[in-house]
């Protein structure tokens, strides 16, 4: 038996393979598909042809570009046992890419096949049909990287699996290899609050659904100095489920996002209350070219404490939105200060989302603790009022307690209640869908107690935000909500069962509409009726040399740091030469003096002597 193993790039997924060709052909048509097709450029050539029954052909690279970088290879190609040298066959066949830089005149376009004889049967078998071929023998391949490095699969690879299963297989394609994105997300997907982290999800998934490719914008880096990026609970949710964005270091540097994305939609939460001091997500960075939206933003407030000058700025960053929709409306700060009265309301888009997808996402987790009847109680501001109004509740329902708390230590008070853990995101949602009852001062704990249908009381948090807790007198739950903790005793109509027929079928109604404004702002970038050609043309120039002065100011630090460096090197070579000069002066009138004067110079030269050799060491090392 004869055995021989071939050079091999790696096995691409089939299933990527299927799903390219029933999105980009009819297949029916398809006659014969040709992975290189020589007749034009030769070997070298990078795409498929694909011959149809009607004779045309269709040549296409969207399929073998992700192939050749290893993008859809199996991960387990990356462990072959069997890709490197030794090889395990008698012979090993595959193609010689080396063939130039040996034998360039028989390199013919067509391809050249590299020939291995590893064992002494392989060897006699080569040396049988040397003669009838035409050959170049060699002792060693250094040009194919497959027997050099064995496969390695791209970084990017998880991220097109994980993106393939929601968009088409050209669009992430497009991605993958241009690092091109239709919609950047600016949110705080990244703050630690559940509330925080899901109606940043509830946005991406939103987006997604209407068929765009997402990237979430990283938390910059000059903003809330100290708060970890993607870390803890809210940073493995994310790099579960998002594309995200390097970390930008300011504004200007911003600005590189324009060469990536095509619309940037602000969409999460309190993004335009100044206490957050989150002042990127008014997009003075982007293009006036670029479609700009808000969508489901709020100011948190009726009132806007900043000076002037900044309140004016904020209403000129604010008027160059393409489209805004905000999740409720201040007559004062939609009317007298920013100009918005036709800006849209829409509902909180952790509503807009289908409690189907929460439950999904909540059928990930088990929990035993969750298996009992029990109140579940979300409180981000606890105190000993309501520590006593959820112990009188849960003990007026028979009920256990479990208690969520906000995820942000800095904010928690002990005050008898204690987690039982630090629960992840999907946690949240297994324990909001099998609570008997919720109490909560949370506006999104509130949201999440409409979506799960559960019977509830919310104690209305003006600390974070009253402002916001009128969507619920739209959804006509306001009978749950109470101002203070005290209201819960001796008022047992807060304990009966609700029923959420109306309140479903008008959430229901304001999702459809909000989705329905989102796919109209998408598809219509109003850019070109908002400003003239010049004002776009020169907020791209400005643009430009603020990007400019940006690299000029990392060129100049690392000039700087570069300065220093020699500075500190040209400090240290100071410092050993004058020891090196004392060390040599020591150890010469050690030789030519006598009594006391030898017996001091020498224990001058015998105290250096171990420091001048670590000096010689380092100057070996650093090559000085």
């Amino acid at each position: 038996m004869l055995t021989v193993d071939i050079l091999c790039h790696g096995a691409p997924s089939r299933g990527v393979w299927q799903k390219y060709l029933d999105e980009c052909f009819d297949r029916s048509q398809i006659k014969n598909v040709n992975f290189r097709d020589k007749s034009k450029i030769g070997w070298s050539c990078a795409s498929c042809t694909f011959t149809m029954s009607d004779g045309n052909k269709i040549v296409s690279d969207e399929y073998t570009k992700l192939f050749h970088n290893s993008t859809i290879l199996r991960k387990s190609c990356e462990n072959c046992k069997y890709s490197l040298l030794p090889r395990p066959a008698d012979i090993t066949l595959g193609d010689w890419w080396g063939i130039n830089e040996y034998a360039p005149e028989l390199n013919d376009g067509k391809g050249l096949s590299l020939v291995l004889a590893n064992t002494a049967k392989g060897e006699a078998v080569v040396a049988a049909v040397a003669p009838e071929a035409r050959s170049i023998q060699m002792k060693e391949n250094y040009n194919n990287g497959q027997l050099r490095f064995g496969a390695k699969l791209n970084p990017n690879r998880e991220k097109f699996f994980r993106m393939n299963k929601k968009y088409k297989y050209s669009k992430v394609a497009d991605t993958i290899c241009t690092s091109h994105y239709d919609v950047c997300i600016v949110s705080i997907f990244y703050g630690m609050n559940y509330g925080t982290i899901l109606v940043g999800h509830s946005v991406h998934k939103i987006v997604e659904d209407l068929g765009y490719s997402v990237l979430m914008l990283n938390k910059p880096d000059y903003i809330w100095p100290g708060h970890p990026t993607i870390e803890g609970i809210s940073g493995d949710f994310a790099l579960k489920h998002y594309n995200i964005s390097r970390i930008y270091s300011n504004s200007d540097d911003l600005i590189w996002l324009n060469k990536y994305c095509d619309t940037f939609l602000v969409g999460s939460d309190q993004l335009f209350t100044p206490i957050l001091h989150i002042d990127h997500a008014f997009l003075d960075w982007v293009e006036l070219g670029k479609n700009k939206i808000s969508f489901g933003t709020s100011f948190g407030r009726d009132s806007y404490d900043k000076s002037k000058n900044d309140i004016d700025r904020d209403r000129h960053l604010l008027d160059r939105f393409n489209h805004i929709a905000l999740r409720e409306k201040s007559v004062n700060l939609c009317q007298n200060i920013f100009n918005l009265e036709d800006a849209t309301e829409v509902i909180d888009p952790t509503l807009i989302v289908p409690v189907e997808y929460w439950n999904n996402l909540s059928n990930e987790v088990y929990m035993p603790e969750a298996q009992k009847s029990y109140l579940l109680a979300y409180m981000l501001n606890l105190d000993f009022a309501k520590v006593g109004a959820i112990k009188y509740v849960a003990q007026k329902l028979g009920l256990d307690i479990i208690y969520i708390p906000d995820l942000d230590k800095r904010h928690r008070k002990e005050c008898g209640l204690s987690p039982i853990k630090e629960y992840t995101p999907e946690e949240f949602l297994y324990l909001y869908k099998n609570a008997a009852f919720v109490m909560t001062d949370s506006y999104h704990g509130t949201c999440f107690s409409v979506n799960f249908n559960k019977p509830f009381i919310s104690i209305v948090n003006r600390v974070r935000g009253g402002l916001r807790y009128k969507l619920f007198d739209d959804l006509k739950v306001s009978s749950r909500l109470i101002n203070t903790p005290e209201e819960v005793y001796d008022n047992d109509a807060l304990l009966q069962p609700f029923d959420f027929a109306e309140t479903n079928r008008i959430v229901k109604e304001k999702a459809d509409f909000a989705i329905s404004w989102l796919k109209n702002a998408l598809e219509n970038n109003n850019s070109a009726e908002k400003f003239t050609e010049e004002e776009m043309f020169l907020d791209m120039q400005i643009k430009e040399l603020r990007l400019k002065n940006l690299e000029n100011e990392h060129k100049i630090n690392k000039m700087a740091e570069q300065n220093s460096e020699l500075q500190r090197t040209n400090t240290l070579l100071s410092l050993q030469y004058r020891i090196l000069h004392k060390y040599h002066f020591y150890k010469f009138m050690m030789l030519i003096t006598f009594g006391d004067k030898k017996k001091k110079y020498r224990d001058k030269y015998l105290k250096l002597k171990p420091i001048v050799k670590k000096i010689r060491l380092l100057i070996d090392a650093e090559g000085i």
